[in-house]
């Protein structure tokens, strides 16, 4: 980065205090528990009327990661299923992990 600010006219001085700072802070949450992830899923039901289906859990695709968790669903409800009558399914999951990759 430091050559490339250099031969583009740029500082040699990167802002940070070392070349390997990236972010100066990260924060970190820890992984959605099965219970979790069903309870976001009803909390989408609740306020959209859109269910998921009971065989739904996308627990085996992230093991409760919070960004994966965030975008499966994310996937299935706003690019897969966005019209709120239709229920999520196991097939949509599938779908959903399937875009990600």
């Amino acid at each position: 980065m430091r050559d490339y600010k250099v031969a583009s006219g740029g500082s040699e001085n990167l802002n940070t205090a070392s070349p390997f700072n990236i972010k100066v802070e990260s924060l970190v949450i820890r992984d959605f528990s099965e219970a979790e992830i069903t309870e976001l899923y009803a909390q989408h039901t609740q306020d959209t009327g859109q269910v998921f289906t009971p065989e739904v859990l996308a627990y085996e695709y992230t093991m409760g990661q919070p960004w994966l968790v965030n975008a499966l669903a994310r996937q299935c409800v706003e690019v897969i299923v966005p019209d709120r009558t239709i229920a999520i399914d196991g097939q949509h999951v599938q779908m959903a992990k399937e875009n990600l990759i």
